[in-house]
């Protein structure tokens, strides 16, 4: 799950014009759970 989460993070901040400095907030679900806030420091 954590290689997974880390290839979207990675896809998704790429494509992005400055790159994770757009990004204010992520959160991961599974499918029957609930959202988990996850804290991102760069």
């Amino acid at each position: 799950m954590t290689s997974n989460a880390v290839a979207v993070w990675e896809r998704v901040t790429g494509k992005l014009e400055r790159g994770a400095g757009n990004i204010r907030s992520c959160f991961v679900k599974t499918s029957m759970g609930p959202s988990i806030r996850v804290e991102v420091i760069i």
